[in-house]
């Protein structure tokens, strides 16, 4: 159940107010007797990108003069690019060739590497 505080309460204890509220709770402001706001704990949005064995898989095959680099966009698409390309747009880059190519030897990217590295780079952007 959310905490009621007066307008004045929270005037006069505004830092212990915002510290209750970072621990969990929330608080309902009440001017009059009469709910006016509600101040709840921020919460990161959810990360809704999703990078598929496709985009390993396109990343693998890219044949840029400069780094091939998978990437968040500015649109929010998970794109691959030229490094200058993604650097020049602003994207985010999220896994490049060089580091592809590490993980996989030098031999071919299997259906199940490319499988593997998309769920690593998944758990890697949901713990940023």
């Amino acid at each position: 159940m959310a905490k009621r505080i007066k307008s004045t309460d929270l005037h006069r204890n505004t830092r212990n107010i915002l510290d209750e509220v970072r621990a969990g709770e929330t608080v309902i402001v009440e001017l009059y007797g009469k709910p006016i706001a509600t101040i709840t704990p921020f919460k990161e949005p959810e990360m809704s990108i999703t990078v598929t064995p496709d985009h390993i898989r396109d990343l693998a095959s890219a044949e840029f003069t400069n780094l091939p680099v998978l990437v968040i966009d500015t649109d929010g698409q998970v794109e691959v690019f030229p490094e200058s390309t993604a650097t020049e747009r602003g994207a985010q880059v999220i896994y490049d060739a060089d580091r592809l190519d590490s993980w996989t030897d030098g031999t071919a990217l299997t259906d199940s590497d490319a499988a593997f590295i998309a769920a690593e780079v998944n758990t890697e952007l949901r713990n940023r």
